[in-house]
This record gives structure tokens, sequence and C-alpha cells, in this order.
């Protein structure tokens, strides 16, 4: 519970500086100075972001919180941050899927895990090389599914250890260089999923790890329902937001990041606040994001109070817990989104919770 609450607070942190990041990136030429030294803070805080779920999966034996996402846009988002992890003297080679996957599960720990199998590459090629990154469709036993391949061009595995790869706390690795958690942390991030994991392996020649994990509901994602990318709003889209968050830095810069999606925004402090807004606009409200965690009263009761009044309102909920559990009666009505989170992430999920902004 304590770790919990410290991501919390950290979560709302990194929402801050991951949204005013991308609004100034936003809001400036490409050619303009300081915009790489933007980047780079962007891409620290997602880097944070990633270690911050680590830590927290390490300890944890629940599956996380399970969200719907699509797998290229994850690789894209893994991409922007990978040259500085694994240096200049590796060539990256990422390959997306021909058509949109959309996969259900621990978005934050399956993005964990793949940057834990790209750092093992690394470090098994330190005079340099190639990293190859892969998703694509794979029907296995009758069932839709993503594979995802992580292959370098290192010294490989010798057989004699390849079956203890994925042990707790099994490493090659000189003291303090590595836990040996790494793979078992990705072994049961993947098998929690539903999925498996495969290696392949030649001494001298190079590793490819293999992740099959099966599609949401089992399809492909539609195309029109795919994600667009990162900062990009849905075409023709303007609604009525009534944004619900007790964080006033954090309300603050999602509010902004919301008129940027070229959307209005009522803003509310707390669910009393909210009410009382509801009270007066509740016909001209075509959305409500509230945080879970707030003084008083939870956003959950907030929900399920005007859906009651409105059964159709699209809800979504957001939380910088990464263990918060939904009943199954409001997960299925509302949408939730794991603090932090950046625009891209944002704009995703008010087109899952409003689709018709997609035919608008």
């Amino acid at each position: 519970r304590l770790a919990g609450g410290i991501a919390h607070d950290f979560n709302n942190t990194l929402v801050i500086i991951i949204g005013y990041t991308e609004l100034l990136l936003t809001r400036l030429p490409d050619d303009a100075p300081f915009r790489q030294e933007l980047l780079e803070i962007r891409s620290a805080a997602q880097r944070a972001e990633a270690l911050t779920a680590q830590l927290l999966a390490i300890g944890r034996h629940d599956t996380g919180q399970q969200v719907d996402f699509e797998i290229g846009q994850l690789l894209e988002r893994l991409h922007g941050t990978l040259q500085r992890i694994i240096g200049e003297e590796i060539t990256i080679a990422l390959e997306p899927p021909d058509s949109p996957l959309a996969l259900h599960g621990d978005r934050e720990r399956l993005l964990q895990a793949l940057l834990n199998l790209i750092i093992n590459a690394r470090d098994a090629m330190p005079d340099g090389g190639m990293l190859t990154i892969r998703a694509r469709q794979e029907v296995r036993d009758g069932l839709d599914g993503a594979r995802i391949d992580i292959a370098d061009t290192g010294t490989g595995i010798p057989e004699d250890i390849r079956e203890r790869i994925f042990e707790p706390f099994f490493t090659t690795k000189p003291a303090g260089k590595g836990s040996g958690l790494g793979l078992a942390l990705v072994y049961t991030t993947v098998r929690q999923a539903g999925g498996t994991i495969e290696v392949q392996s030649r001494a001298g020649e190079g590793t490819t790890f293999s992740i099959w994990l099966p599609l949401a509901d089992g399809h492909a994602t539609d195309q029109g329902q795919a994600e667009r990318p990162a900062g990009q709003a849905p075409p023709s889209a303007e609604l009525t937001i009534l944004l619900v968050e007790d964080h006033p830095d954090v309300r603050q810069i999602l509010a902004e990041s919301l008129r940027e999606l070229h959307h209005k925004v009522l803003k509310a402090d707390s669910a009393a606040a909210a009410r009382e807004i509801w009270s007066e606009h509740k016909d001209d409200i075509d959305l409500l994001i509230t945080d879970i965690i707030m003084p008083n009263e939870r956003g959950t009761i907030l929900a399920r109070d005007l859906l009651a009044d409105r059964a159709e309102l699209p809800v979504i909920l957001i939380s910088g817990y990464t263990n918060e559990v939904l009943d199954s009666d409001l997960a299925m009505r509302t949408v939730f989104l794991q603090k932090p989170f950046d625009a891209s992430d944002l704009a995703a999920a008010i087109r899952r919770a409003v689709p018709s902004i997609l035919r608008s």
C-alpha cells in the first residue's frame, strides 16, 4: 500500500511533466530552439514511467490494470526512447505490424518486459550490431494473436544455461550489473497475459525472443478504430467534458491538453463540485473524466451516480494507483486510463469512450 501511494504521487508528477512538455512541442515549430531538449525531457519522463512500473511489478502478484491498447503504437512509443538506452553502436530496425493489432492487458508491464529484452540484447552486443523489433499477426490454435520478436546479432546464449534464463535471480552478469529479475519478470508478464515466450539462440550469431499474445476478443483491430499518431486529435470532435481531478496542477494540464484536442472543459476539484456542475449542465456534458482517488468521495462513486442519472454517459476513470481494481459492472461501462499518460493516450481513451466521434 505504501509503494502504491508513492507511485500515485509520482505518476501525478509525471502527468504534469509529460503534459506540459507535449503542449510546448505542439506549439513550437519543428526548427525551434530547445525542441530537442524538450524531446529529451519527455523521453526521460517516459523512462521514469517504465521504471516505476517495473519496481512495482516485481513485488506484486496480480495481473495489473487491464486496458485495450494497440501494439504498433506501443512499439512506436518504445522506439522513441531506445537510441539513448542502447547507444549509437547498435542499429535499430523497427518493423511494425501491417495493420493495427489490439491487445488487452497490462500495457505498462508489457512495455517494461519488452524494455528488459531490449536491454539484454544491448548487453549481448558490446561491440555493436543490429537490434530488430518486429510485430505481426499470427494465428495459433485457431486464435488470432500478435507475435513480437526481439532479435539481436550478439554473442548468443550458451545452450547449457538456456533452460534457466527465466529463473528469478539467475544471471550471468557480474555482481552489481544485473539482478536476475529481468527475464523472470518478462516470463511472468507474458504468462499472465495468456501468452507464450520462446527463445532461439546460436553462439556467436545472436538471439531472438518471440512473444505471442492473444488479440483482444481474438480479432485484429478494425482500421477505423486504430489509434492515431501521438498528438493527433480525432477529426471534427468537439465535446463538452466534465473533468474531475483534486490535484490542481494535474487538473490544469489535463484541461489544457483537452482544449488542445478542441474540447470544451468544465473543471471540478471534487466530486461535490462535479455534482453541482452536473446539475446545471448535464444536458450539455458529453463525457465524464474523473480521477478515482479523491478526498471525501471516490470518483467511482461519482461515476456510478451520474450513470444512474444518465445511463449512456461516456466515462473515463483515471488513476495513478497501479493496482486499481474496478468491479465488473463499472469496468464494462467505463474506460480506464492509467497515469501517467500522454496526449495520444488521452485522445485514444476519448475515442474508445465516445466511438461516435470517429464518424463525426
